[in-house]
């Protein structure tokens, strides 16, 4: 006897590739992914063992910081540059990480620069040029780490690099730390976005007065409060689900030959960049 067909309805269940819409999608809108999961480049980096890619970014910080000539800082920089463009990171998100960055560097050049000297007639600013070469090549090294970093990372997945963490034997507590504080910072965001909602519904204006402080003082408060709550709840979840201690890892990676042509690669640019940076003068002493 013939088995009869499905009403047409029903075509969606049952096949593999059609998906439940998300929350998000069955509310009208499309779905969108955290922030922390999604790598923020597709390009051919992305092809690459993270392992090679950390231990790549670690050679770069530390080539970075044995430089002592602008030479061998620019030439990590631009190395980092062509990383960051083989990522596929936009350079839209590039730019914007960048800007932040440099805050701090901005910072630098006013007080390297400008100095509070007690003079004869009270306290002055004054000008040192001589702080002009040192400012330059420490702007050179923040941003010679930090396109580094991008281009080797910006093409994987936070938790693949935890995951490669692992392998490379880092401590295992300071992994999981690491793994908890991606898995939960936007919750506790979540927490503080309620948080300014209740103060915005109680009509809470800040201004620079003594209300707000407290105010602004408590809702820290709150947050730390509630933080350790959820992390207490967590903690018992997982002894309930008989939590030792240790992260199993249940796939592995798969070391390749580009992986190791990539490896010799970085090595050999930086051998080389600080060959050249021995050669320049130096401008820290």
């Amino acid at each position: 006897m013939r088995r009869p067909a499905p009403p047409e309805h029903h075509h969606d269940h049952g096949h593999g590739h059609h998906h439940a819409p998300t929350p998000r999608q069955a509310a009208g809108g499309p779905a969108k992914p955290s922030p922390l999961d999604p790598a923020l480049g597709q390009g051919p980096l992305s092809q690459f063992d993270p392992r090679v890619k950390l231990l790549a970014a670690l050679g770069m910080s530390l080539a970075t910081a044995a430089c002592h000539s602008m030479t061998g800082a620019a030439l990590v920089c631009a190395l980092g540059l062509l990383l960051t463009a083989l990522s596929g990171v936009t350079p839209k998100t590039a730019l914007r990480r960048a800007a932040a960055v440099n805050v701090f560097t901005a910072f630098m050049w006013v007080f390297l620069l400008w100095r509070i000297e007690l003079g004869p007639g009270g306290l002055h600013f004054v000008y040192h040029p001589e702080a002009v070469a040192v400012s330059i090549l420490v702007t050179l090294k923040i941003n010679a780490v930090f396109t580094c970093l991008l281009g080797c990372l910006g093409s994987t997945r936070l938790d693949r690099v935890l995951h490669a963490m692992a392998h490379l034997r880092l401590p295992a507590k300071l992994v999981a730390v690491f793994f908890l504080f991606h898995r939960y910072v936007h919750v506790i965001h979540g927490e503080y976005t309620r948080l300014r909602a209740a103060m915005r519904t109680r009509c809470f204006a800040p201004r620079f007065d003594t209300h707000t402080y407290k105010s602004m003082g408590y809702l820290v408060g709150m947050i730390l409060v509630r933080a350790w709550d959820r992390a207490e709840r967590v903690y018992a979840a997982m002894l309930c689900r008989g939590f030792t201690g240790t992260f199993w890892l249940i796939d592995h990676f798969h070391w390749r030959r580009r992986d190791t042509a990539f490896g010799l690669a970085v090595l050999f640019a930086l051998a080389a960049v600080l060959i050249l940076d021995v050669r320049q003068p130096q401008w820290i002493s």
